[in-house]
């Protein structure tokens, strides 16, 4: 199986991504994208917004207020109005990188997409592999979005995550499993500097690794800007993390995977932008897109 996975495209220009697919000889299996900034792909669907607001902060404000009295109702509506409605996309991009698969783009959303972010997730070919599961042939792969970080807009506790992962490895019988998650495993190319320097990886992942190492192949995660562009052997489980730094003009990083019975195969693509390079400013970006110039591979060619 190929997989062409990618993460944290904060910055990144996805239409450089989409010519890169467009130029592969062949198509992956599926592609995976392992979370953050899902606006930047699709626009969620404004009608829905305010229901989905209020279902989620109605949940979250129950938790808060049942130990402590009656829970207002009216507190939800005046979140409601305070909240920014998402812009409205004319294009789905992430049907348009989907349509370069074979079976499919698998999503899930990052620690930093609030929870009515995640019905940006839609479109032919396009699935929300936390809620989802897919089977190609003996693999069966599922997701886990956010993280444990409490202080993002989506993040699941470690039970939650626990549970999650054994509710999905019931549904799948004995096949060999693909992990998609947002957060790498707990200590496993996860150390970040972001805001202090620490783990920032999931208990409960490493602990499932751990306990089923026969049947997890491979772990794609994001999240640790840090070690994007970086692979790691864990037991028998392949990890890699594909996320991509944030700051501007930074390049997007994109791992290729081929993954059979008795091997993982990982190599890396790196797709620079052009305004990083010295004297290439806004005209001069502009005059080459014009001939089709977008990326600085096609300086050379």
């Amino acid at each position: 199986m190929k997989i062409v996975a990618f993460s944290d495209w904060r910055v990144q220009n996805i239409e450089h991504f989409i010519e890169y697919l467009k130029g592969l000889k062949a198509k992956p299996d599926v592609i995976v994208y392992a979370g953050d900034d899902l606006e930047r792909f699709n626009n969620v669907p404004y009608m829905a917004i305010p229901k989905i607001l209020r279902n989620r902060y109605r949940e979250e404000l129950i938790k808060i207020q049942e130990p402590f009295g009656k829970f207002d109702k009216n507190i939800v509506e005046d979140i409601i109005l305070r909240n920014d409605i998402e812009y409205k996309m004319d294009e789905n991009k992430f049907e348009k990188v989907a349509s370069f698969s074979r079976y499919g783009l698998l999503v899930v959303a990052g620690n930093d997409d609030h929870y009515y972010r995640k019905k940006a997730i839609s479109g032919e070919k396009v699935v929300d592999i936390h809620d989802n599961y897919v089977i190609i042939d003996d693999y069966a792969i599922i997701g886990i979005e956010g993280s444990t970080d409490n202080l993002s807009p989506l993040y699941h506790t470690e039970k939650e995550i626990k549970d999650h992962l054994e509710t999905k490895i019931k549904q799948i019988g004995d096949r060999q499993l693909i992990i998609v998650s947002h957060s790498p495993p707990f200590k496993i190319l996860d150390f970040s500097i972001r805001y202090s320097q620490g783990h920032i990886g999931s208990n409960a992942l490493r602990d499932f690794i751990q306990k089923n190492s026969n049947r997890v192949r491979l772990v794609i995660s994001g999240h640790s800007h840090l070690q994007g562009g970086k692979s790691k052997e864990f037991k028998n489980t392949y990890v890699v993390n594909c996320s991509s730094h944030d700051n501007y003009g930074e390049p997007g990083k994109i791992a290729i995977i081929d993954i059979s019975d008795d091997n993982v195969d990982i190599s890396w693509k790196t797709l620079y932008e052009l305004s990083t390079i010295p004297l290439i400013g806004d005209k001069t970006y502009e005059k080459l897109g014009e001939h089709g110039i977008l990326q600085v591979e096609q300086l050379a060619a």
